[in-house]
């Protein structure tokens, strides 16, 4: 007998009575995680009473930090978020793309997800937000696991879901062994991304040494970008040579 059944018995509440009080506990209990997730992607926004969420089928890019935001701006919004500034933030230069990232990790952007590198991308024209990157797995921490990977997948996979984005795409398995767990695009073509991927990597053996074990990959990224179909990033044109 459950907590709940012995607690009904002892009030004399009948059997449907104790159904109802079941279902209403796991009614709390879902609007618990999807509140929580809310504030996760930044629709809901908790630090400023009455203002107005955006539309629940509206990409606007993570929390504070909105698509076409200038680097000052990303970087009060992640002070605002997070309480993170100075050396809490790392500038990146991404040499192929000629992007410039601004890295930042945190703990726990929803309850029991662990430890989470963001990195908010700036573009190679504009200088402005153009995409924010979401990262959880081996690369942030060493001794995560594809059970962390897929529980953290499917709590996100189930709020996006929830989501009335016009354009959603079937979930995909990639070349690299990637899965693409979710794809969708608001009214104005920005785009959010679910991707799982779970891989041995072999490291390059030295000269007369044995070759060093496989590490472990496994990784989730969650993805929101600005212009998917032509991202604000150095490419070399047709005709240039």
């Amino acid at each position: 007998m459950t907590s709940m059944d012995s607690r009904a018995a002892r009030m004399r509440l009948a059997p449907g009575d104790i159904l109802w009080l079941k279902r209403s506990a796991l009614v709390v209990l879902a609007l618990g995680i999807a509140v929580g997730l809310a504030f996760l992607m930044g629709w809901i926004d908790a630090r400023v009473p009455g203002t107005a969420a955006a539309p629940s089928n509206a990409i606007e890019g993570f929390r504070s930090a909105h698509f076409g935001a200038d680097e000052a701006e990303v970087l009060s919004a992640i002070a605002g978020d997070f309480g993170k500034r100075g050396a809490d933030v790392r500038v990146l230069d991404n040499a192929k793309e000629k992007t410039r990232v601004l890295a930042v990790r945190v703990n726990d952007l929803f309850p029991g997800s662990g430890e989470a590198e963001i990195g908010y991308v700036l573009g190679y024209q504009s200088k402005r937000l153009i995409q924010v990157n979401v990262l959880w797995g081996t690369p942030v921490t060493p001794a995560a696991t594809a059970a962390d990977m897929g529980r953290i997948s499917m709590l996100l996979q189930s709020y996006f879901a929830s989501l009335a984005l016009p354009v959603r795409e079937r979930p995909r398995k990639l070349s690299n062994g990637g899965l693409v767990a979710f794809e969708g695009a608001d009214a104005k073509g920005r785009s959010v991304q679910l991707l799982f991927r779970a891989a041995e990597i072999k490291a390059k053996a030295d000269a007369g040494k044995a070759d060093a074990p496989a590490k472990k990959l496994v990784m989730l990224r969650l993805a929101y970008v600005a212009d998917p179909k032509s991202p604000d990033i150095f490419k070399l044109r047709p005709g240039t040579f």
